[in-house]
């Protein structure tokens, strides 16, 4: 079995003391978790860790460790709790599950923001991932054992786990162990890219042939498939399937069903599985397979290897042998019938945009730049391919550097990452540009410097400074600052402008700054000097981080607590409309004044400020108004909450889909409020004329001619 604490050690060692050195066995558990399933082991992200932990002072059993945004699920919130290997052996399979269901009424109790039961650290971190809630919001509660069982002792635990009900029909169950848990590291840091042999039953000998090299379709064992699966899960069976097992309830009853009560339709009611192999021999009625990996039906796999049957029943087999001598001309034959397969059928929003052609060539563009981008789920890095920290990259993630540097929105880039992907006429700003390989890969040196000068941070500075709370969360608010100063040097439409404006033209509401700002003209060059790639060390950086913090970060967040007493890094931190209210006048003071534009320019030596890129704005620039008007009117909600100390909650102030109406209808009067908005008598007498105002200020002039 992996050494989990030599593991823990290993990725966490220049993480801040203060976290590894007082965490416990569980909160350590649950971090390694965290960094290899939902982070794709990006050393960059370290922090994110940290922020997603909850209850690390303890270390008991059956208690929520962290909370996340599914990365399997549609509209979906893992809470990830621990199990000890004394508490599990202590219990029976009954006294198991109801501790399990116990968790459900946590999340329960967070959901519903009852403190008492829940208390108030977890539920701000459900409240930080801005769940909203509907018919189909899924909570995935998730037991991570860091111990080994017995394969059949394993497979049953599992089932009767996921079987657990409850009243709510969205909560799901999942229970993993140790070799689960390795695979996850294993995925990264040694991958499997196939079983070296194994063998499948066949049903009738029923043979249909394809291709020169003789690839087929035919009927295969139930039961030898979960055999397969028995031995290999966790060993490379999956290894080229892109997207692994997504687990979806419902469907995943219907299949159970049907491997338990009808076996004889499985093959008219699924779709079966898709093998590619080196080589095969059909031999005594069985398939004997080399070097072999189940690229398509992950999901049918995994039910018949968990569910329990008698009857042996047949499923649906393509077997598709590798037709190619050359290793890279094999590669990338079996890389297209993964993805072509796994194309058929996309899960998750995530998934379909994965198969749009700008993310396939964005792949190929960060692959022929030397860096790996994550499109799909269930993609893992290869870090024996790809071992530099800056090789490690997601598309959302890179839609929110995109976001940052070139269109300054850094708090929507830091608070409505789901946004940026999921909103088409953003979509289709971030992804539908063109940007320079130098670029990406500008963007990529400069995220993992800054998360190693955060380190230093974390070690250098006290833990109650102004600058080591910021850094924590600033770190798309200096992605925009340095395509900012970018920005005014390399384009001169962009420089004049900003020179002309004075200290007060900097602020939320001047929708032609947004406008000048928002085009791509950084995209298309190099961030830093192309011949300089090879000198940059850790450090590089670190000065101008340094600098932009001093002179501009924290000057920016002082002057916000002064109109924001009770406002934290955080919410300075996930609003554009304090980077323009508070940060940009003090950013645009640094380059005017002769000195201080010096020394900003010494520490960007390794920029490229000699580059020209005079984009200019469009003759029609696009409305912004309302992306403002939505933020203002989440910070609203939430101050007016924290000022009646908590006692009346954000929603109860106004809903979300209230909020959307107000961005849609901008209501002038109370009128407008009650029919196109919804609001209620009360909600107009407590909060209408504060609203009325805050709309008045996103309504453009033209709006009336």
């Amino acid at each position: 079995m992996m050494d989990f604490e030599i593991l823990i050690h290993n990725v966490f060692k220049e993480q801040d003391d203060y976290h590894l050195d007082y965490a416990n066995a569980s909160t350590k558990i649950s971090a390694l978790y965290v960094f290899y399933h939902y982070l794709n082991a990006d050393v960059s992200r370290l922090d994110e860790v940290w922020d997603a932990l909850v209850a690390t002072l303890s270390d008991d059993s059956f208690v929520i460790k962290s909370v996340l945004r599914s990365n399997n699920i549609d509209d979906a919130v893992d809470f990830n709790s621990y199990l000890k290997l004394d508490d599990f052996n202590s219990l029976t399979e009954e006294e198991l599950c109801e501790r399990i269901k116990g968790i459900a009424k946590q999340v329960g109790a967070v959901v519903y923001h009852d403190l008492k039961v829940a208390g108030q650290t977890l539920v701000s971190k459900y409240d930080e991932l801005q769940v909203k809630l509907a018919e189909n919001t899924a909570f995935v509660i998730r037991i991570v054992c860091p111990f080994i069982l017995p394969i059949e002792q394993k497979i049953h635990i599992q089932q009767i786990v996921s079987e657990i009900k409850v009243t709510n029909t969205n909560v799901m169950f999942e229970i993993i162990f140790g070799d689960d848990l390795e695979e996850e590291v294993s995925d990264v840091e040694s991958p499997k890219e196939y079983v070296p042999s194994g063998s499948l039953g066949l049903i009738n000998n029923s043979i249909c042939y394809f291709g020169e090299e003789e690839s087929f379709v035919t009927i295969v064992s139930a039961k030898s498939l979960k055999q397969l699966f028995l031995q290999y899960s966790t060993r490379g069976l999956f290894a080229s399937n892109l997207r692994f097992y997504i687990t979806n309830k419902k469907i995943d009853g219907k299949i159970v069903n049907t491997i338990q009560n009808e076996p004889e339709n499985f093959c008219y009611f699924n779709n079966g599985i898709i093998v590619t192999c080196d080589n095969y021999e059909l031999v005594d009625g069985r398939i004997r397979l080399s070097n072999f990996s189940i690229v398509n039906g992950g999901q049918t796999t995994n039910l018949i290897g968990r569910t329990s049957f008698d009857k042996d029943f047949g499923v649906i087999c393509k077997v598709i042998k590798n037709k190619y001598d050359d290793t890279n001309e094999r590669i990338q034959f079996l890389s297209k019938v993964a993805e072509a397969s796994n194309m058929q059928k996309p899960i998750n929003a995530k998934d379909l945009i994965a198969n749009k052609p700008e993310q396939r060539l964005l792949k190929i563009q960060f692959a022929e730049a030397g860096m790996f981008l994550k499109v799909k789920r269930g993609e893992k890095i290869d870090k024996s391919v790809y071992p530099e920290a800056y090789m490690n990259a997601s598309n959302d993630e890179v839609a929110q550097l995109l976001y940052s540097y070139v269109f300054q929105a850094p708090g929507t880039s830091k608070n409505g990452k789901s946004s940026l992907i999921g909103n088409e006429k953003t979509y289709n700003l971030i992804f539908k540009n063109s940007y320079s390989s130098d670029f990406f890969k500008s963007m990529q040196i400069i995220k993992v410097a800054y998360a190693d000068w955060q380190k230093k941070i974390n070690k250098s500075e006290p833990h109650s400074s102004v600058k080591y709370g910021l850094s924590r969360h600033a770190n798309y608010m200096t992605a925009a600052l340095i395509g900012f100063y970018l920005k005014v040097i390399i384009n001169s439409n962009v420089r004049n402008e900003v020179f002309g404006m004075k200290f007060a033209d900097f602020n939320n509401k001047n929708l032609h700054l947004k406008s000048i700002l928002k085009v791509n003209d950084i995209g298309t060059i190099s961030l830093i000097k192309h011949d300089v790639f090879p000198q940059i060390t850790k450090s590089t950086f670190f000065g101008l981080f340094d600098y932009l913090f001093e002179h501009v970060l924290i000057v920016g967040y002082q002057r916000f607590k002064k109109s924001f007493p009770t406002y934290a890094f955080s919410h300075f931190c996930k609003s554009d409309s304090y980077y323009y209210d508070f940060v940009l006048a003090y950013a645009k003071h640094l380059i005017t004044s002769q000195q201080t534009a010096n020394e900003l320019l010494r520490e960007m030596s390794f920029f490229n400020t000699d580059a020209i890129a005079d984009v200019a704005p469009k003759d029609e620039p696009e409305d912004l108004s309302a992306e403002g008007l939505e933020e203002e009117l989440k910070a609203y909600r939430t101050r007016v909450s924290e000022e009646s100390g908590k006692t009346v909650k954000s929603f109860e102030v106004f809903k979300n889909m209230q909020i959307a109406y107000i961005v849609k209808y901008f209501p002038a009067d109370y009128v407008s409020l009650s029919e196109k908005c919804n609001f209620t008598d009360e909600q107009i007498s407590l909060y209408g004329d504060d609203v009325i105002a805050i709309v008045k200020k996103y309504i453009k002039i033209e709006d009336f001619e």
